[in-house]
């Protein structure tokens, strides 16, 4: 199950395969990683997920846009726990669209650095 909720969706894929794909150009942001838990705030489509997924390759990756991990999480949010606990080697732990499911915020303060 937890490979499931896992799964990694390409929410950019072409529904006509014949055009050519542009690579996108990843932009450098100014950012100092602050070497503790942070919020990522901007407007949708300006590659805040993109940019996490490349200045951080190992991250554990939460993406509540998939209905698969949004409906197991909502049903129980104790969940995340067990996700987080299953990826230990994984650093840092992103939940994109966060705010989709609050009642997770109960839960970020036990794996929130201090």
């Amino acid at each position: 199950m937890r490979d499931d909720l896992l799964e990694r969706h390409d929410s950019h894929r072409s529904i006509d395969n014949s055009w050519p794909k542009a690579k996108m150009e990843l932009k450098h942001r100014l950012f100092n990683d602050p070497g503790d838990s942070f919020f990522l705030f901007g407007p949708r489509g300006t590659g805040k997920s993109t940019w996490l997924k490349e200045a951080f390759p190992n991250l554990l990756y939460i993406d509540l846009l998939s209905p698969e991990v949004f409906r197991s999480l909502s049903a129980r949010p104790e969940r995340l726990r067990q996700l987080i606990e299953a990826e230990v080697d994984k650093a840092p732990i992103v939940i994109d669209e966060i705010q989709k499911l609050p009642v997770l915020l109960d839960l970020v303060p036990e794996y929130v650095s201090c």
